[in-house]
């Protein structure tokens, strides 16, 4: 578990036992700083992974 402080309240992540740590906190980390849901900030971890894979190709 993960306790993080983000605008002056403390929040806790619990990571999920089937995907990875980093996920996790990579996709807490979007829903707390965009506001978006939990859904949207899986889209846009996926989204990203792809776009760095791509870099990561050429």
């Amino acid at each position: 578990m993960y306790l993080v402080r983000y605008q002056g309240q403390w929040k806790t992540i619990t990571p999920k036992p089937f995907e990875p740590e980093r996920m996790t906190t990579d996709v807490a980390w979007i829903q707390l700083k965009e506001g978006v849901s939990a859904e949207e900030a899986y889209r846009r971890w996926f989204a990203r992974q792809r776009k760095l894979s791509r870099l990561l190709q050429q």
